[in-house]
Parts: structure tokens; sequence; C-alpha cells
């Protein structure tokens, strides 16, 4: 945890020990397993829609989505609106093409990331069993039901209001699990999903939609840590800025948190000095946005990252601590380790 702000850690933890600690997951989580992230999915749509009539097969399909891509300018969102007319009644089917019928995706599994996640939020006092996501993949679901014996918590959309306690994801954006659900309801839950420029529209559009309003209680009511998300959401980015200029003005505000990678070396000069530029920018910028940022230099440290968050040090080291002497007592039988001259 070399380069990750220890203060911010702190109050993470903090935070999560008094039982305010929210959370909101985007699509870093599901990469891992070989899901797309944002850029991905928007050209994976192109490929798939493309793909149906492209004489020339996938490798064609590759070629022009991603020509038609550099053509709208790098307008990923809008790119979406274009697949839905293109494709029209097909949608769900290019959708379920795009995100779970990849060769990345060898196993839909979730990652210890998931688990380390689902359990903060289970073992937190008192327990808050609820995670918030933009994502439209039910991992979550399956996290949780594998830590619960079996037991699926519910999915939460804009058509599936939750009015029951219990464990449960909510799905900002629209809900698509892996499972096939069949044709008709695939269809229904591929039409409520918010993807395109014209989605985002809309939510900025109707203060009252279910989304704001689901996701500005969460915002209002918690500090929320954000995971696996770059904050370039439009609509999270909106409501971040809305809460922002809100608190100040009442004088209660609090603070979430967002992990981060940090960016790699670039071999010029120009750009490792930009680069150093930009990150001090971001943190200035979203700090006055009352949000605070962990950068990890690999996001192969996140699931230690959040194992951190739910011990406090003292536990750490002492858990650390019985685990080298289990391991020296194996490995070394005919110790005493009671023995005070050992070391």
């Amino acid at each position: 945890l070399s380069n990750v702000a220890r203060e911010v850690l702190r109050e993470v933890r903090e935070q999560h020990r008094a039982g305010r600690l929210g959370f909101l997951v985007g699509a870093g989580l599901s990469v891992p397993i070989g899901l797309p992230g944002w850029a991905a999915f928007n050209e994976s749509l192109l490929v798939e829609a493309i793909g149906r009539h492209a004489p020339g097969g996938a490798a064609q399909a590759r070629a022009l989505s991603r020509a038609y891509l550099d053509l709208l300018q790098g307008q990923s969102l809008a790119a979406v609106d274009l697949v839905r007319q293109r494709v029209g009644a097909d949608f769900h089917v290019v959708l379920r093409g795009a995100l779970y019928e990849r060769e990345q995706l060898r196993k839909f599994q979730p990652t210890e990331v998931h688990y380390a996640l689902a359990r903060l939020a289970l073992d937190s006092q008192p327990p808050y069993p609820c995670l918030h996501t933009t994502n439209y993949d039910d991992l979550l679901e399956l996290t949780i039901a594998n830590m619960q014996s079996g037991k699926r918590p519910r999915a939460v959309h804009a058509t599936r209001r939750s009015s029951a306690d219990g464990p449960r994801v909510v799905h900002l954006h629209g809900y698509f699990p892996f499972d096939f659900p069949g044709a008709a309801e695939d269809k229904r839950l591929a039409a409520e999903l918010v993807a395109s420029d014209l989605d985002y529209h809309r939510l900025s559009n109707d203060h009252a939609a279910w989304t704001n309003r689901e996701l500005m209680t969460l915002l209002d009511a918690r500090s929320v840590l954000i995971v696996g998300m770059s904050l370039t959401d439009p609509n999270v980015r909106r409501l971040l800025a809305y809460l922002s200029e809100h608190k100040k003005s009442h004088d209660e505000a609090h603070d979430h948190f967002v992990i981060l990678q940090q960016r790699p070396p670039m071999e010029s000069g120009d750009h490792q000095r930009a680069s150093e530029m930009l990150e001090e920018d971001e943190y200035k910028f979203w700090h006055g946005q009352g949000v605070k940022i962990l950068r990890l230099s690999s996001w192969d440290g996140l699931n230690y990252l959040l194992r951190r968050i739910r011990f406090s040090d003292e536990e750490w080291d002492k858990r650390h601590k019985e685990l080298r002497i289990a391991w020296a007592a194996e490995r070394y039988r005919e110790l005493d380790f009671d023995d005070a001259t050992l070391q």
C-alpha cells in the first residue's frame, strides 16, 4: 500500500466501522473475468450488429466497427443509439452476444474482489446488505448466493423495485443476467437499459426518475466507496456535482471515496509530466466535489485494499502474526516457539 493515501484509507475504515459506508460498483470489477469495459462493450455491440450482415465475417465486422467509431470521433454513447436503430427488435440478441458470447469469457464466476466487497457490506455493523451497481451482469448476486448457501439476493432495477429487507443488488442502469431467462424477458430487460446517449439525456431531464432517486439517496445518506468506476459516467458526475453544491450551503457534506488505478509511467518526459499534472488536477477537482481518491499502482492490489478497509491495523497485524507462526510451526516442528531466546 505504499502508493495509497493512508489518511484516506483510515477515513474509509472509520466509515465502515460506523456502519455508514455504501458501495457503488462499476464495470472494472467485471473485466477480469472477460466481460467488456465500457469502450469495449460499445465496440462489441457494433461488431455484433454489423457482423449480422458483413460478408467478410468477424474480422471484417471488427474492422468496420472500429472505422465506424473513428468516424464518430469517440462518441460511443451515440453509437449505441445507432446500433438500436440498425438492429431494431433484435437489440436483445446483439446485446447478449456483446456481453456474454465472447472468447474472453471462459467462465462466469466472481473473483476474490467480488467476495471481499460483498463481505464489507455484509459484515458492517449494522449490516448493510445492499450493493449498488451500474453493471448489467449478475456477478454480485452470484457472489452473495455463494456466500449464503445458494440463497440468491434480490436483483433490484427500474421495473423490479424492492419492498423487502435482506441482501439485494441495485442495478441503477438496468439488469441483464448471464443465464438466458427466455426471449420475451430478454427483450424486455434489454429495452430498459441505460446504455446510450439518449438514455443519459432522459435521465438528466427527469429528476424524478427511479435511477436518479435511488442514486441520490445513496450518495446523500452514506459515504460511498466507488469501485471499478473511473468517474466518467455522466449521470454519476452530474449527481455528485449537484450534491456537492447543495451540501456546501447546508454544511452537512460527507466524503465519498473512489479507488482508481495509477497511470503507468510514460516514456516521454513531457507525457510523464502531463500525467503527474493530470493526477494532481484530478485530486483537487474531485476533492472539491467531496470525493477522495485512493490510487492503486495495480488492480492486483484491490482485493488486499478492500480487506485492509475491513480490518483495523491491530486486527490485521494480530492475524498476520498468527498465520506466520502457524506456517513456521508446520515447517519447523522441532522448534519450541515459546522459547524466549528463539529469535
